[in-house]
């Protein structure tokens, strides 16, 4: 059995292929330059000489903020790139796992969404991630769409290095009080996708829509403090800048993000046998591993 990933650069790519390498699962691992999905006939020459049992896209546009200006690369990555994977894979009988995002919420709930709670997106980032799960629901049999929250890791750009970053430059940082997620560790997200992969590859589960995410809620100044405090005791930041609490209207943000986007992951994890991201848990490893990197 082969698994395919695409998107292999970022950070779930990553940490995929990390978990890949030390199991006894035969993989291959593409780049945008290796296989760039918005090109049907490539993608499908790609997939037809490789035959893998399961695909995993990985690949995406996104920046939040970007998409608000390069609107056609977001629809290419996000829409176009998941359509053709949907058509190719109805065509050779193989399952696509698919990674989308809270973002397709408006962020008016005040409990944690679940799969098929009505979807609103407030930015173009959303509603491409959303036009993406609409067109694999609409041509692929056999899929799983994994929507993901505040995902971070050593790889890549992401909040948790951003704010590693800043902490060095900065004294004092404004950090939003007033927008609700759950942070979720990509190498936790990527157990939970390769522990089922042998019924996912046999079709052996329900097609549909599921959540992944953090196992506890925090708002992003309360993750900026969790990171800061490990960081401290691991000796990385010799002293914590002051955290100023700001509101997400007062942050000059091009793209609207939900206020609350918890995700209630239980569907999932119910379905697999697997626990949510204990994200607080990660933070030491990750943290090392970021710096290092």
């Amino acid at each position: 059995m082969t698994i395919l990933v695409s998107g292999k650069n970022g950070q779930l790519g990553h940490c995929l292929v990390d978990r890949l390498n030390f199991s006894d699962l035969d993989y291959i691992s593409l780049d945008k330059k290796e296989m760039d999905i918005t090109k049907y006939d490539e993608t499908a020459r790609i997939i037809g000489e490789i035959k893998p049992r399961v695909i995993i896209n990985t690949a995406a546009y996104t920046d939040v903020e970007k998409s608000e200006i390069d609107k056609k690369d977001a629809i290419l990555a996000n829409e176009s790139g998941p359509e053709n994977l949907s058509k190719i894979c109805k065509k050779i009988d193989t399952p696509l796992i698919h990674i989308s995002t809270d973002y397709v919420f408006d962020g008016r709930s005040e409990i944690p969404y679940k799969p098929e709670d009505d979807v609103n997106p407030k930015s173009f980032y959303g509603m491409s991630k959303l036009a993406g799960e609409q067109r694999i629901q609409e041509n692929c049999d056999s899929y799983m769409i994994i929507r993901t929250s505040w995902l971070f890791s050593e790889y890549g750009k992401n909040f948790l290095k951003t704010m590693l970053k800043i902490s060095k430059q900065k004294k004092t940082i404004d950090v939003i009080c007033d927008q609700i997620g759950c942070p979720t560790y990509a190498g936790h997200l990527a157990d939970a996708i390769l522990k089922p992969i042998k019924k996912i590859s046999e079709n052996n589960f329900d097609s549909g829509i599921y959540h992944y995410a953090g196992d506890q809620e925090c708002s992003w100044f309360e993750f900026t403090n969790e990171i800061f405090f490990v960081a401290n005791n691991l000796g990385y930041i010799e002293k914590i800048p002051n955290l100023n609490k700001i509101l997400a209207k007062d942050f000059q943000a091009k793209a609207k993000r939900p206020n609350y986007s918890v995700l209630d992951s239980s569907k999932f994890c119910k379905a697999f046998g697997v626990n949510p991201s204990n994200w607080k848990e990660s933070l030491p490893d990750v943290i090392k591993s970021a710096v290092l990197a």
